[in-house]
């Protein structure tokens, strides 16, 4: 965990941050991993705080250390796409990553652009 933590403070998360994510790793969560992840995705780009808040929503929503793991490549492939590091890691946390609505393009199925008025029956 000690090699994880500096990897962190290396790629720009601080102490407290880094706390809060060894702390918040419990059980199924490997604080090492937890902390190598988070420094990836801080060294690819992502706002330490941003990386923070995304790998506690990933846990608190019960997502597999797997899916923990392959937060770097998705934040890779988005910024291939064009977007920057912060955009990238947007909504990965809540599990909306592959819907293509959740980049602006698309709507979810069964959604029509229409606008409606709440206030008219």
């Amino acid at each position: 965990m000690i090699e994880g933590g500096a990897e962190a403070l290396s790629a720009g998360l601080d102490a407290e941050q880094i706390g809060e994510l060894a702390r918040t790793s419990k059980v199924p969560y490997d604080p090492a991993v937890t902390l190598r992840v988070a420094a990836t995705l801080a060294s690819l780009g992502v706002p330490p705080k941003q990386t923070v808040d995304l790998m506690e929503a990933m846990m608190q929503a019960g997502r597999t250390p797997n899916d923990l793991l392959s937060l770097p490549t998705q934040v890779q492939e988005g910024v291939a796409r064009g977007k920057t590091p912060a955009q990238a890691a947007r909504g990965l946390g809540r599990g909306a990553e592959h819907a293509p609505w959740a980049h602006g393009s698309e709507l979810p199925p069964g959604q029509t652009k229409t606008k409606t008025n709440p206030h008219k029956p």
